[in-house]
């Protein structure tokens, strides 16, 4: 508004050039939002930023610190925005690192019958579940290094046993199907005894029914029937030569008569 000298007043526009000096971190405002990303796979920082159109063109976008992605979860991350005059600034935001991968099947160790508990390995802390033909299941947790122990009621030989494992993000393993096997290496060691406890007695039956041979004296007893007829016959015959002697000299006694 200009006042001229006589009172009267004038309004006249005058273009006014006004400079910014402030740095690009200063006049813009990124805005960070949650990025999702699979399993031991690093994402863009840029995914970071929500309103990259409103930002200069030329602006770049880094990763503070490596981000931790071996691991299913959240975690936090830093992304560095460069504006194109150097200047920085920093905004955290959330990246959800998703498992989407089955677990391996179970490695199962063999099961025998009479066995209460069912073991193995797979993926560390991994829930695994034992199911049994009649449909009931039994669960137990992986160690951290993927060894698991799952209690079991007594199993029957020939009891198919289906076990699987669900990792922490919910994925589920193929099954792992397992036939309980009967306990045969026993079972041989008594069939074994009880065939050699069969062949000692029959051996041993063999043995009786045998009689070992007796050495015989060189010298020929008679038999006690024999030893009876020969006296027998001993005596008549000293009888018989008597009688006739005695004859004899009868008649020898009367010629001479």
């Amino acid at each position: 508004e200009v006042t001229y000298p006589d009172g009267t007043k004038d309004t006249v526009k005058v273009p006014v050039e006004v400079t910014d000096n402030r740095s690009d971190a200063d006049k813009y405002n990124p805005e960070g939002q949650k990025v999702t990303t699979d399993l031991n796979k690093e994402p863009d920082a840029s995914e970071g930023i929500k309103n990259k159109e409103d930002l200069p063109k030329g602006t770049t976008y880094t990763w503070k610190e490596k981000v931790d992605v071996s691991t299913a979860g959240n975690k936090k991350g830093i992304v560095v925005v460069t504006y194109p005059d150097g200047s920085k600034e920093e905004v955290e935001v959330t990246i959800s690192v998703e498992d989407k991968k089955a677990p391996n099947k179970p490695q199962v160790d063999p099961i025998t019958e009479g066995d209460q508990i069912v073991t193995g390995k797979t993926e560390p802390n991994a829930e695994v579940t034992v199911t049994l033909p009649n449909g009931s299941q039994y669960h137990g947790t992986a160690d951290k290094n993927g060894n698991f122990t799952v209690k079991v009621p007594k199993l029957e030989a020939g009891t198919k046993v289906i076990v699987t494992a669900t990792d922490e993000s919910g994925n589920t393993s193929e099954p792992t199907n397992v036939v309980v096997s009967s306990n045969e290496k026993d079972s041989e060691k008594a069939v074994s005894k009880d065939n050699k406890t069969d062949n000692q007695g029959s051996k041993q039956n063999k043995n009786r029914g045998k009689s070992s041979p007796q050495k015989q004296s060189s010298k020929a007893y008679p038999k006690t029937g024999e030893i009876d007829s020969n006296i027998f016959t001993i005596s008549g015959g000293l009888i018989l030569l008597g009688t006739l002697g005695l004859l004899g000299y009868k008649n020898r006694k009367k010629e001479n008569e």
